[in-house]
């Protein structure tokens, strides 16, 4: 059986699917989802503060104005995956790592790394709302520009 077939098993016997009913069902030591989790609850509280960490960063926005001189409220740091590989106080190289740069660093050092980003994200919205038909005039713009 696959996670996406648990999933849905799970989904049909509750009505609805949260968090804690999948970690409810992955809990046991053999549970076919219990791979998925970390469960060292000291290393899980330094994943969690790291991704409370990520958030935050992606919470911070500035005012940017476009060549178009007009004002947008948008993210003022962006994570890319810089060319050098990141390195760790103990030394060791932290591979697939992105990090977070200043909005003007990443629109000029990195804009094709930006425009690769926005590409998957308007694919993912494409996927995540292909089924309504109120959006369907967004994603003919979205196949316009891409």
């Amino acid at each position: 059986m696959t996670a996406q077939d648990i999933l849905q098993k799970l989904a049909q016997e509750h009505g609805q699917l949260t968090p804690e009913i999948v970690i409810d069902y992955a809990s046991p030591q053999d549970s076919p989802l219990h791979k998925f989790f970390q469960w060292d609850d000291s290393k899980a509280a330094e994943l969690y503060r790291l991704e409370q960490a990520r958030g935050l960063i992606r919470r911070i926005k500035v005012e940017y104005v476009t060549e178009e001189t007009k004002t947008v409220t948008v993210r003022a740091y962006h994570c890319i995956t810089p060319e050098i590989p990141t390195i760790d106080e103990d030394g060791e190289e932290l591979t697939n790592r992105g990090v977070y740069v200043p909005l003007e660093t990443a629109m000029s050092d990195y804009r094709s790394q930006l425009m690769a980003q926005c590409k998957r994200d308007m694919d993912g919205f494409k996927r995540k709302y292909a089924a309504l038909k109120e959006v369907a005039s967004v994603i003919d713009a979205m196949d316009a520009v891409a």
